[in-house]
């Protein structure tokens, strides 16, 4: 496999267990008093395998296309951005760097304590989620063409499907 192949392999791999992970949750209803511990220990496992191939996706990006140099990725990135939007911008490279940290620290909080990842207020979850989906959409939908923006939009409306389903499960089981 060449390293343009891994670059696409990595996140089209990273992005179906994202899928999976998000089916496995939205299944059970994540909540770390409602789920059995086996289930939970099993979506922290897709969890980390997703980061994996995201941090695999990222260092294979810097080896093979950007020569481990932040300048070409950060002019690569405004290069596409221009091409993209009509101008550019390369500091989204900050949104890529912001994305595995906060990966980071989300595998090390989950890992390290359990207790208080799983009971973590709601708007916290959210708002890592949403900036999680936000780079994703930008990264594998937005600023690629060919097969890898058709595999990324057909998981991420599946994902969107199932988020659906249980809000909508949700209101309609609620009583009146």
């Amino acid at each position: 496999m060449d390293g343009k192949e891994l670059i696409l392999w990595s996140v089209r791999i990273g992005l179906v267990c994202y899928a999976i992970f998000c089916y496995r949750v939205l299944q059970g209803h994540f909540s770390g008093v409602e789920r059995m511990p086996k289930a939970v220990q099993g979506d922290r496992w897709w969890w980390t395998l997703t980061g994996v191939f995201f941090v695999l996706h990222f260092l294979a990006a810097f080896h093979f296309r950007h020569h481990w140099s932040h300048q070409h990725a950060f002019d690569h990135t405004a290069q596409r951005t221009g091409q993209m939007l009509g101008w550019e911008f390369g500091y989204g490279l900050y949104f890529n760097y912001g994305f595995l940290v906060l990966w980071m620290m989300d595998l090390a909080w989950w890992w390290g304590s359990t207790d208080s990842y799983l009971r973590r207020a709601s708007w916290v979850r959210w708002s890592i989620h949403g900036y999680f989906l936000f780079v994703i959409i930008n990264g594998a939908v937005v600023f690629v063409t060919g097969p890898t923006r058709w595999i990324s939009l057909s998981v991420l409306c599946l994902v969107g499907i199932l988020w659906g389903r249980r809000v909508l499960g949700k209101t309609e089981s609620a009583p009146s």
